[in-house]
């Protein structure tokens, strides 16, 4: 599996708006046979949590 953040995130990639602000707890795991397209982080205080959204594309 790959983690989209490392692929396509940048920053320390904080998921987690309390606590520690470098902590990163949650993640978008893509099989192999994936690309990974693009990764976001929403930054909204709509939860303890920022939502996360990547793009894959199923590798041909």
């Amino acid at each position: 599996m790959q983690d989209a953040f490392l692929k396509k995130g940048f920053g320390i990639g904080r998921t987690f708006s309390g606590l520690s602000p470098t902590l990163r707890i949650d993640y978008i795991f893509a099989d192999k046979r994936f690309k990974v397209r693009q990764f976001n982080r929403v930054v909204k205080n709509l939860s303890d949590h920022y939502m996360l959204v990547a793009d894959v594309e199923l590798r041909k």
